[in-house]
């Protein structure tokens, strides 16, 4: 493969346009395009972070964003608008969780009905510990297009808010100390985009 495909570039991102809408199931894992053109700039401009959730003791890699707000009010309503474009999209997500403590609302996403690009798939049987159960079906929960669309619906629903006064300001969800700071993610996906 060539090098210049796996050049991710280290200029400012803008925020991405929004993917159509995906039809069909299951959605394939993110290529290597979709990475640098969708995943890279949430992570780095939207403060979207992966997270990996141990799932049948494999890891998971879902997509995890914290929503601040001023009031509870506010965030519970949020949360509803969330519930609306998850209806609509045919996407529900893996977690949607209010916190009163200081009024949020934590978000997670992935594909359940996702499908593994055949060269990591091959990747991951070549690599995988002997102690774990690697994966003997294409198809493995990850990060799709639908993950991205439905991300991007919801800055954009969120972004009402915050052009309202409702909401507070924008950060990672504090709980979880598992998810690296988009510096330190960023090499790890280049280590994994040069096995594609």
């Amino acid at each position: 493969m060539s090098s210049n495909l796996l050049k991710i570039r280290s200029s400012t991102f803008t925020s991405p346009e929004l993917p159509p809408p995906i039809s069909g199931w299951p959605t394939p894992w993110l290529d290597i395009h979709e990475v640098e053109h969708y995943l890279l700039p949430i992570l780095r401009d939207h403060q979207w972070r992966v997270n990996f959730v141990t799932k049948a003791q494999r890891p998971v890699p879902t997509l995890e964003k914290r929503y601040n707000f001023n009031k509870g009010p506010s965030a519970l309503t949020f949360m509803r608008d969330v519930i609306d474009i998850a209806n609509a999209e045919n996407h529900h997500p893996t977690s949607l969780q209010y916190g009163e403590d200081s009024p949020h609302v934590s978000l997670g996403i992935r594909t359940h009905s996702a499908k593994i690009p055949p060269p990591v798939m091959t990747y991951l049987l070549d690599h995988i510990r002997p102690e774990t159960d690697p994966p003997t079906k294409s198809r493995y929960q990850g990060i799709t297009l639908r993950d991205i669309r439905f991300a991007l619906l919801v800055d954009q629903c969120f972004e009402t808010y915050h052009k309202n006064g409702d909401a507070g300001v924008l950060d990672v969800d504090a709980s979880s100390n598992e998810v690296p700071p988009f510096t330190e993610v960023e090499p790890l996906l280049r280590h994994l985009l040069s096995h594609l």
